[in-house]
């Protein structure tokens, strides 16, 4: 279940403010669950904007 609401969390965030095209959504969905968060709410920042980062395709 939270695997799934990370993912909507990821897919709404990136859709907003990037081109989802390039980035790696299940790439950031499996390191954020991984991590053992729940909600992309539950992380600090900078954390999620490292793993963004790593996932950055463009």
């Amino acid at each position: 279940m939270s695997r799934q609401r990370i993912e909507q969390e990821v897919v709404d965030y990136v859709s907003v403010n990037f081109d989802p095209s390039e980035w790696d959504i299940e790439g950031i969905v499996e390191e954020i669950h991984d991590l053992g968060f729940d909600t992309v709410d539950d992380m600090d920042q900078d954390t999620f904007t490292e793993i963004l980062q790593r996932h950055d395709l463009g």
